[in-house]
């Protein structure tokens, strides 16, 4: 089986960590599923916006030295 330790993910997102009667943690993974595509969202911001970034410095970086 392939899980998440529900110890860490509670430490991040608490929410979606269950303890039952004996005390033992569970994750609904379900209750992920937001959490992950809105990360996911926030991390193609980042990398666009890095791209646009390195596009920005490579065009300055072949400018001659004379126009920079």
């Amino acid at each position: 089986q392939i899980g998440l330790i529900a110890q860490d993910v509670e430490s991040v997102v608490p929410e979606v960590v269950r303890d039952n009667d004996a005390g033992t943690k569970s994750i609904a993974y379900q209750n992920l599923i937001p959490v992950l595509i809105e990360a996911i969202k926030d991390q193609q911001k980042s990398i666009e916006q890095l791209r646009i970034e390195l596009e920005v410095l490579q065009k300055q970086q072949n400018r001659p030295e004379s126009l920079r």
